[in-house]
């Protein structure tokens, strides 16, 4: 694991506004919403949960707070 700086890809499809952009850390990071191949996982990006509304700076602040999933 790194301190400082994370490399991030942020990849937005086609559908975009109707289908959540995929975020994956390129850094190696212990994170609750990051798995290990570096993927996010946030209810505000995931296809159950997504709106079109949702801005990608509130998926930031997201992760940012640790955000947990639920359940």
């Amino acid at each position: 694991m790194t301190r400082g700086p994370s490399r991030i890809e942020i990849n937005f499809p086609d559908e975009y506004r109707l289908k959540p952009p995929k975020i994956t850390f390129k850094t190696k990071i212990c994170h609750p919403n990051i798995d290990e191949k570096g993927q996010v996982c946030l209810p505000v990006i995931s296809a159950e949960n997504r709106k079109p509304a949702t801005k990608t700076d509130h998926v930031n602040q997201s992760l940012s707070t640790g955000e947990r999933p639920p359940g």
